[in-house]
């Protein structure tokens, strides 16, 4: 195990949620004692996004920086042409 995830339903309401701020805050802690890098999910806001920087969340996924892709789809946004005739066809 090398990553911790914080769930979307403890960052969903961080802003306002005071119990949610602490649990956050906790599991940033924890993953970070026990050296793993922590990822927070269901990143929407800035304000979201901030309060997790400033928790020290190392990673954030969410629609504030882009809806989920499909695999193949996301080797054709974001990969160039050279490197996706690496990539195994699947």
């Amino acid at each position: 195990m090398h990553r911790l995830k914080i769930d979307r339903a403890f960052v969903r309401d961080l802003e306002t949620d005071a119990d949610d701020a602490v649990i956050v805050r906790m599991i940033i802690q924890l993953g970070h004692e026990m050296g793993l890098a922590v990822t927070a999910e269901g990143v929407e806001t800035p304000a979201q996004a901030a309060l997790l920087r400033g928790l020290g969340c190392d990673q954030m996924q969410g629609y504030l920086h882009g809806p989920a892709v499909a695999g193949p789809d996301f080797i054709h946004q974001f990969l160039p042409m050279a490197d996706r005739e690496r990539v195994p066809a699947g």
